[in-house]
């Protein structure tokens, strides 16, 4: 980082400032604008296509703004390109503070951290993954959370098996990986070997970025060292945020535990760690209260399919060869209504599930919801105007939150009310058990209504979003600025009527505000409380304590309107939050229910049936009968496509050999036997007239 050099006290500030966040972008807070000095505004000015300038007439201190009512976009292009920006802001009033205004950095904006719905698919979670290295217990211990939802896991694996961590990396496909700087020269060969290949699974277009990451991890080493605001996936970190009894100690804080036995992950100690690092990070980068992370969650991989990322890439589960997502098996099979719903059932597909019990259950909810055809359409429709919700909450826990993500709310809320009609219906275990416990939140859609206009601004700092009823100070203040006239007339006619005084007046000027005017005829009826505070030829001049407190409130008034309702919809924003556990769990329930009843309307208008599924302990069996292939079927081709049978049985018939000329359909048949029986263990009906088949632990294609 080259520091500027300008010997203001400004610039000694944004240089202290700069040296705390030296491979950060720094949107230092002026009046009205974001400004970024030195390589900061080189860079920003370059990725935003905005003018650079300088400060002073040698032009040795380069510089770029951007407004800052209008920051998001602009802030946006940056995370997009992989940069790291610390917002710095007056921490201050500038009218009333003594020389420099007080700045700091409240919130530090990463590509794992960015909860911006410009830049985070609503069907797909936004990761951020921390690793734990331990290489005298040849493990890895992993934690990745979703800021957006509030997701939170943590797994480990043997470094022996470090092909089972790839494969479920390139599951989880994160936006920034948390690393150790190397401690060692054995660390730091590992952390390489690891970046690199990490860097081929996640970041194809530029295999170099592992070089650099490296490079950048080296050069954090050195106290004296050159850091340059940089890009890429990799953030390596002090050591002493992944020690067990620090990590330990900040998660119990967190989730406010005497110890972690709840969640499950005793026996993950370096998981934990890992988790205590990530944590720490956000808190570190969000600067805020992170209580949306109601939960620490063991990932169960024993209850799934690992698919490696080949199988995933042969199968097109979610891209086609080509690179584009249409013609692939998420593609046609997700008819979910809500982005929650979107993700829980991507999360279904890439890990197909291995107990018989739980796909039964799903099963039996998709054939409930077939049959009762008509109630699932119309529960689906419902669903169609519920929004993120679990997003929604990460952005009011957030210090991004705005009046629209309440207006969101309460929108979604409101078809919310609709569905335990619906859900109460049904009688399947999975949905039974959904309808029972269901919370449709209807007092804190009441609390939404009751507080904010039918109609609200999204000004958050100019108020007019604040309901009626809400504060008497605001309908007081509010009232007083629509009908200040109103108001003086009452008092001068009380004044008049109080004092006898016919000719009383009230006035204003600039020197002395309002007033009121007595004429010297009538000076001697003038009460005791009036004050003196002009001699003119013919009348004096008074005021009042009342008079003096109304010229106040109307001069104050629309400023006061401002922060009223801004601490109004902060007090607002508290009463949600301690909701958090609620309304995630209900977007939850409505996630599972929605990908259920997308199989369903799958299943209809396809013409899937419910397989029939044998258990891994009983002998192998594959029978399909006029099966389809799910994606290439809905494809218009031009001809119809022609269904193919399989009998495979274990003790008389346990491999087939496919031949055929070009282009006769072999890689076709193969995938659609691999996409049927992984249909099957997510819980869909697959395209067949009859199905039986054993449960698989592994799938494996190299097709094409």
């Amino acid at each position: 980082m080259s520091v500027p050099q300008a010997d203001t006290p400004m610039m000694r500030q944004f240089n202290a400032i700069k040296r705390e966040h030296p491979d950060k972008l720094l949107f230092y807070r002026m009046g009205d604008f974001y400004e970024m000095f030195g390589d900061d505004a080189i860079v920003g000015a370059k990725v935003l296509q905005i003018a650079l300038t300088s400060r002073n007439k040698n032009k040795s201190l380069p510089m770029c703004g951007v407004p800052y009512r209008a920051y998001e976009q602009y802030l946006n292009k940056l995370t997009a390109a992989g940069y790291k920006v610390a917002i710095c802001e007056q921490m201050e009033d500038p009218a009333k503070a003594q020389g420099l205004v007080a700045r700091d950095v409240v919130r530090v904006v990463t590509p794992g951290t960015t909860v911006s719905p410009q830049l985070i698919d609503p069907s797909r979670n936004h990761y951020l993954l921390a690793i734990n290295v331990v290489l005298r217990s040849q493990c890895l211990g992993i934690a990745f959370a979703d800021l957006s939802t509030g997701e939170f896991e943590v797994a480990e694996f043997n470094l022996y098996e470090t092909h089972r961590f790839y494969d479920f990396l390139a599951q989880l496909t994160p936006q920034e990986i948390l690393l150790t700087q190397s401690r060692s020269e054995a660390e730091s060969q590992f952390l390489e070997e690891l970046v690199q290949r990490m860097t081929q699974l996640l970041d194809k277009e530029n295999i170099s970025d592992s070089r650099s990451a490296v490079s950048s991890e080296k050069e954090a080493s050195f106290t004296d060292g050159q850091v340059f605001p940089s890009t890429g996936l990799f953030n390596f970190i002090d050591p002493y945020h992944f020690d067990p009894e620090a990590t330990q100690r900040n998660l119990k804080a967190h989730f406010e535990t005497l110890n972690l036995s709840g969640f499950g992950v005793d026996d993950l100690p370096h998981g934990i760690s890992a988790a205590g690092a990530l944590l720490r990070y956000l808190e570190e980068t969000q600067k805020c209260d992170l209580s949306h992370f109601t939960a620490l969650r063991r990932h169960a991989f024993e209850k799934t399919m690992l698919l490696d990322e080949a199988t995933v890439a042969n199968l097109e589960l979610f891209e086609s060869q080509s690179g584009v997502r249409k013609h692939t098996l998420y593609h046609i099979l997700n008819h979910t209504q809500t982005p929650m719903g979107a993700r829980l059932f991507r999360q279904w597909l890439r890990q197909p599930l291995l107990d018989i019990e739980e796909i039964n259950q799903r099963f039996d909810s998709i054939e409930e919801f077939r049959i009762n055809f008509m109630l699932c359409e119309k529960f689906r429709e419902s669903l169609n105007s519920i929004q993120d919700l679990p997003r929604i909450m990460g952005r009011i826990i957030l210090p991004v939150v705005g009046v629209n993500d309440l207006v969101a709310l309460r929108e979604s809320l409101e078809p919310v009310q609709k569905l335990p009609t619906y859900l109460t219906e049904l009688q399947s275990p999975l949905l039974k058990k959904i309808a029972e416990k269901f919370d449709p939140l209807t007092d804190l859609l009441e609390l939404l209504n009751q507080r904010l206009l039918e109609n609200p601004s999204f000004k958050l700092r100019e108020g007019g979003f604040i309901a009626a009823g809400v504060s008497a100070e605001l309908d007081e203040l509010r009232d007083i600025s629509r009908n200040s006239k109103q108001f003086l007339n009452e008092m001068l006619l009380r004044e008049r009527e109080r004092t006898g005084i016919s000719s009383l007046k009230i006035s204003f000027n600039k020197v002395f505000g309002y007033y009121l005017e007595v004429s010297n005829v009538h000076k001697t009826s003038v009460p005791e409380d009036y004050i003196r505070k002009q001699t003119l030829v013919n009348a004096e001049r008074y005021i009042t304590a009342d008079l003096k407190e109304f010229e106040e409130k109307i001069l104050t008034a629309e400023e006061r309107i401002g922060e009223l309702e801004y601490e109004l919809f902060q007090q607002l924003k508290t009463d949600l939050n301690t909701n958090i556990r609620r309304v995630q769990q209900t977007a939850q329930d409505i996630a599972v229910a929605d990908a259920l009843a997308g199989l369903a309307y799958v299943a209809e208008h396809y013409h899937y049936v419910r397989p029939s599924l044998h258990p891994l302990q009983a002998p192998r069996k594959l029978f399909l009968k006029d099966s389809r292939h799910p994606v290439i079927e809905q494809i218009e081709l031009g001809e119809v496509f022609v269904p193919n049978d399989l009998d495979l049985v274990e003790t008389k018939c346990r491999i087939m050999l496919i031949t055929g000329p070009n282009m006769a359909g072999k890689s076709t048949y193969m995938r659609q036997v691999a996409l049927n029986i992984l249909m099957a263990q997510c819980g869909s009906f697959i395209p067949a007239s009859r199905a039986e088949l054993s449960v698989v632990d592994r799938i494996f294609t190299r097709v094409g």
